[in-house]
């Protein structure tokens, strides 16, 4: 359980997820929220599985998805790249062709 002391928080969706709760900075209502986190730590500990953000696999997945997309149009003789960036990755296309 993530406790922000603050009064808003980008993460809502931790928020939404019900494993993020914004407390402010206020010494007294930070204290109860410890302890509340204590009392109720087995039914928020379920609260994290499964993971809001997903599983942290995101950029491997979008990275071999970019690969495959290229390797299927090199075979395909396919120009995917324009002609003003051709000139900048030409040298480097060995890696993902």
């Amino acid at each position: 359980m993530k406790l922000t002391l603050r009064d808003s928080t980008e993460w809502v969706e931790t928020v939404e997820a019900g494993v993020n709760q914004i407390v402010g900075a206020d010494p007294d209502k930070i204290a109860q929220a410890i302890r509340d986190v204590e009392e109720r730590y087995e039914s928020i500990k379920k609260r994290f599985t499964p993971n809001p953000f997903g599983d942290g696999q995101a950029a491997r997945r979008i990275v071999k998805a970019i690969e495959s997309f290229a390797h299927l149009a090199h075979n395909l003789k396919i120009n995917i790249i324009p002609a003003r960036l051709r000139i900048l990755t030409d040298k480097y296309s060995h890696t993902i062709m």
